[in-house]
This record gives C-alpha cells, sequence and structure tokens, in this order.
C-alpha cells in the first residue's frame, strides 16, 4: 500500500509518536512524507520513508512599532496556508496514494491540516488532542505595558473574529476527514465535547 502523510509539528511527544506509528507502517508500505518543516527534522526516519517533499510557508510578521498590526497579516496568512493545504492535497491525489496518514500542524495555532477539505483518497487524522486555546482557559502570564494595552483594547474585536474564524477552520477540517483516531478514551470524549465528532481510540503502545 501507497500511503501519504503529513505533519508539520515540533519536537515533542506528538512528534514522537508519530515516528514510532512510520516505522512500524513503513515495514509493508511505501511511504512519502509531506511537510512544511525541513527535511533534517525526520533523520530518524531515514530509510523508514521512500520520499519526503517539503514545503516553505513563512507567516507574514510586523516587527515593533507596527506589530499591532500583525492581527490583520494573520487573516492573509491563514488564506495562503489554506491555499499551500490545498496545493498539497492536489499533489497527492496526483500521486495515486491508497490512503492518507494526517498529523497536526502548528502554524498559526495547532491544528488539524486544512488538506482534508481537498483530498480525493481515504483519509485519517490523528488527533493528539483538539485546539485547547479554544476549548480550555488559557492563563495569561505576561503583563503587558498602558501601551500596547490600549492598542489591544482597540483591536480586540479584530482578535476576537480571528479566533472566531479559525476556530471555524480547524472544526470544518477534522469533519472532512473519513476517520479521526485519538490516543485514550479521555482523548475521544474531550474531542466529542469539541467538535461533536466520534474518534477511535487507537493507543499509542509501548516499545
Amino acid at each position: 500500500m501507497r500511503i501519504a502523510t503529513f505533519i508539520s509539528l515540533c519536537p515533542g511527544g506528538g512528534k514522537r509518536a508519530y515516528v514510532e506509528f512510520i516505522k512500524l507502517l513503513s515495514k509493508n508500505n511505501e511511504i512519502d512524507l509531506y511537510t512544511l518543516l525541513d527535511k533534517e527534522e525526520f533523520s530518524l526516519l531515514e530509510g523508514y520513508v521512500k520520499n519526503i517533499y517539503t514545503f516553505k510557508f513563512e507567516t507574514l510578521f510586523l516587527r515593533s512599532p507596527f506589530g499591532f498590526l500583525n492581527i490583520f497579516l494573520n487573516f492573509i496568512n491563514l488564506f495562503r496556508l489554506n491555499k499551500l493545504y490545498r496545493k498539497i492535497a492536489d499533489i497527492i491525489n496526483n500521486k495515486k496514494c491508497d490512503v492518507a496518514f494526517i498529523h497536526h500542524s502548528f502554524y498559526l495555532y495547532m491544528h488539524s491540516p486544512g488538506i482534508s477539505r481537498y483530498l480525493k483518497i481515504p483519509n485519517v487524522y490523528y488527533c493528539q488532542e483538539p485546539l485547547r486555546l479554544f476549548y480550555e482557559k488559557m492563563p495569561c502570564y505576561k503583563k503587558i505595558s498602558t501601551k500596547t494595552f490600549i492598542f489591544y483594547i482597540f483591536l480586540k474585536p479584530f482578535y476576537i473574529l480571528f479566533d472566531l474564524c479559525f476556530k471555524f477552520y480547524d472544526r470544518q477540517n477534522i469533519k472532512k476527514y473519513n476517520l479521526v483516531l485519538c490516543n485514550s478514551f479521555y482523548s475521544k470524549e474531550y474531542i466529542k465535547r469539541a467538535y461533536r465528532i466520534e474518534a477511535r481510540v487507537h493507543y499509542l503502545g509501548t516499545d
């Protein structure tokens, strides 16, 4: 079987679990890896995957004193990111892979990739957890200056609007997958509360 797989996660538990999945899947399958990260990030998978396709995505970002305008650039960044997901999905479709195995992407916020909107082959999404920013109360660790606070008050409606757009985008993406897997029954219930979908438990296992 030929499997197309996508991931763009920082080093951590989710990425480590992904590496182990691919090592096992490669025993009887041909794996193509698609990512927004550098190829060097997947040196542990050398010999386990046939091809690694990397795609560059740079978020548009302004530094001080114009940093307050970044919230507007984020709407453009989301549009550009989704356009790239469509490009990746089209490539996967043209490669005539049998199935797509998708994991998180951390760009803008950690989320379910929009590749699901455009895939024409059976696809599976391994959801380690919902987008916590929108489903858990997040602590505020940083005090901000009076000037920054004034800008924030003025721009707050745009922050709220972007968060609502991204939350909707993430929810619609995950609902497009044919099958959603998770790592525990706790995660299964969490995903159900967040997205109103039924995930299937697939434990990570032990080496």
